[in-house]
C-alpha cells in the first residue's frame, strides 16, 4: 500500500487493515517501519491511509494518508496490532514507541475516525541495546483480550526478551508484568535463540514461542501454560518443546490451526503447521514441511490480522435469564458439532448440537463455553471461550410504608444498582429518598 522511503525496511508487523466502525466501505491501513535498518533510509512515524472501497469501480482507492506526529513526536516501529474494544464495535490500534522513554500506545478508532488525542499511553521497558536493534519481533493480544505479549529478536548475540503485560480491552490500559529470556530458561538446549514469533491457542490457554537458530537455520517451537502467567516463576518453567522446523513467523488461521513460515524468502517452499493447538505438549501435533506451496516461496513475516477476525466463535448477550446467541466461525461448515455451555444448572439445556445455538444462562458469572466439532475431511477441532454473564437484579423494597405529609423515607432496592433505573429517572444508585406518595 505505502511506498517505503529509499533504503527503508518494513517492520515485523508492518501493516494492519481495519474497518471504520459504522461504515461498510471505509477502511484504515496502518503502517510502521523497522526501527533499525543500518541508516539506509529515514524512519517514518506511524502513518495510515484511508481507503474507500466504493471508489475505482469497487476496487477501492486511497483517499487520504496521514502521519501520526501529534501523539508523541516520535517514531513507532516493528510492532503493530489491532483488536475490538469491549463493546465489540470500536477498535484499538496498538503500537510500540522505542526512543526513550519507551511506551505502548493504544489508539481508539470510532465512527468519528482515528482518535489520536484519545490515545491511552502506558509505560514500557526501554530496549536493552543502545542502538535499539533489539526491537524486531511480534506483539500479540491473547484471544481472551487479557494479555499482551511481545518478543524481541536478538541482533549480534545481544540479550533479547519475552515481555508479558496485561491488557484491558475496555480502557485500553496496558500494565507491564515481567520479562524473561528464552535461552536462559532452556539451558538443556544450549542454543543461541533468536526469538522471532509468538501465537496463542484459540482458547488462550497456551502460548507458542519460536526460537530461530542461525547456525542450523531451524526454529524450535516452545509451548507455555497460560494458566500460570501471573506467577512468573511458574510460567517460565511451564515450557515444553513441541517441534523443530519452520517457525520464523507464527499465525493462527481461520481453520483453527497455527501456520509457520521459514526464515528465508527464497529457500523454502513449505510451511509448518500445528494441527491441534489446544493440546498440551507434543500432542499439539506440529508438522514440519506440512504445506507445499506449489513452487512458490514463503518466508519471514506472515500477514497481520486484527485479533478478533481469528476468534473461533462469537456471541451476543449480557445478563442471566436473557438469551445468548452464538455465532460460529468454523470453515468449512462442520458435519457434527457439540456445544457445552459450562452451565450445569441448566440441565439438559447445557448441551446443544445446533450449528448456531442459543442458551439462557441460569446465573451470573463466568462460564467456559467449549465446542467440539468434526469437519467433512474428518479433522476434529476443540476450542473454548470464557463468557461473562451479568447477574440480573432482584430488587426488594420491603412492605408498603405509610408516612406523614412533609416527612420522607429512604427506599433501598438491596441489589446491584448498575442494572436498574428508578421511576424518578435516577440511575446507578441502590437507594433513593422520597416524600411523595
Amino acid at each position: 500500500m505505502a511506498e517505503p522511503y529509499p533504503g527503508g525496511y518494513p517492520g515485523t508487523q508492518a501493516s494492519v487493515i481495519i474497518p471504520k466502525p459504522g461504515s461498510d466501505h471505509i477502511y484504515y491501513a496502518f503502517f510502521v517501519d523497522l526501527w533499525y535498518h543500518s541508516n539506509q533510509g529515514p524512519l517514518r512515524p506511524l502513518h495510515y491511509a484511508t481507503i474507500d472501497m466504493d471508489q475505482n469501480s469497487g476496487f477501492g482507492a486511497v483517499t487520504d494518508v496521514d502521519t501520526v506526529l501529534t501523539l508523541w513526536g516520535m517514531f513507532a516501529a516493528d510492532k503493530l496490532t489491532a483488536v475490538y474494544q469491549s463493546n465489540k464495535y470500536d477498535i484499538w490500534v496498538i503500537v510500540r514507541k522505542y526512543n526513550s522513554p519507551s511506551v505502548l500506545a493504544v489508539i481508539p478508532i470510532t465512527e468519528n475516525g482515528v482518535q489520536i488525542d484519545g490515545a491511552v499511553i502506558s509505560p514500557a521497558p526501554d530496549p536493552q541495546e543502545p542502538d535499539d536493534r533489539n526491537s524486531p519481533g511480534y506483539m500479540k493480544v491473547s484471544y481472551d483480550k487479557k494479555y499482551l505479549i511481545s518478543v524481541f529478536e536478538e541482533h549480534h548475540l545481544q540479550p533479547m526478551d519475552i515481555e508479558i503485560c496485561t491488557f484491558d480491552d475496555e480502557t485500553g490500559e496496558i500494565d507491564f508484568l515481567y520479562t524473561f529470556n528464552l535461552r536462559e530458561i532452556t539451558p538443556s538446549y544450549n542454543k543461541p535463540f533468536l526469538v522471532s514469533s509468538i501465537e496463542f491457542s484459540p482458547d488462550s490457554k497456551l502460548l507458542y514461542v519460536t526460537g530461530f537458530v542461525m547456525q542450523d537455520s531451524t526454529c524450535y517451537i516452545f509451548q507455555f501454560d497460560m494458566s500460570t502467567i501471573l506467577d512468573s516463576a511458574s510460567f517460565v518453567t511451564s515450557w515444553e518443546m513441541v517441534g523443530t522446523g519452520q517457525g520464523r513467523s507464527a499465525q493462527l488461521a481461520s481453520d483453527g490451526k497455527i501456520y509457520f513460515s521459514s526464515e528465508s524468502f527464497s529457500e523454502n517452499d513449505y510451511m509448518g503447521v500445528i494441527h491441534k493447538p489446544w493440546l498440551r505438549g507434543p500432542a499439539c501435533d506440529y508438522e514440519n514441511n506440512a504445506i507445499y506451496m506449489e513452487g512458490r516461496k514463503v518466508g519471514r513475516c506472515l500477514p497481520n490480522f486484527m485479533t478478533d477476525y481469528l476468534l473461533r466463535f462469537d456471541f451476543e448477550g449480557q445478563c442471566a435469564l436473557d438469551t445468548f446467541y452464538f455465532d460460529p466461525w468454523f470453515f468449512p461448515e462442520p458435519t457434527w458439532i457439540q456445544w457445552n455451555f459450562g452451565d450445569t444448572a441448566s440441565g439438559s439445556q447445557n448441551i446443544s448440537y445446533d450449528l448456531r445455538p442459543k442458551h439462557v444462562f441460569s446465573h451470573g458469572g463466568e462460564y467456559e463455553v467449549s465446542v467440539l466439532l468434526t469437519y467433512p475431511s474428518g479433522r476434529v477441532e476443540k476450542t473454548s471461550r470464557v463468557v461473562e454473564v451479568d447477574s440480573i437484579p432482584y430488587p426488594d423494597l420491603g412492605p408498603d410504608t405509610l408516612i406523614c405529609r412533609g416527612s420522607s423515607v429512604t427506599l433501598d432496592a438491596g441489589c446491584n444498582a448498575q442494572f436498574f433505573t428508578w421511576s424518578t429517572g435516577q440511575w446507578g444508585v441502590s437507594s433513593i429518598t422520597v416524600s411523595d406518595s
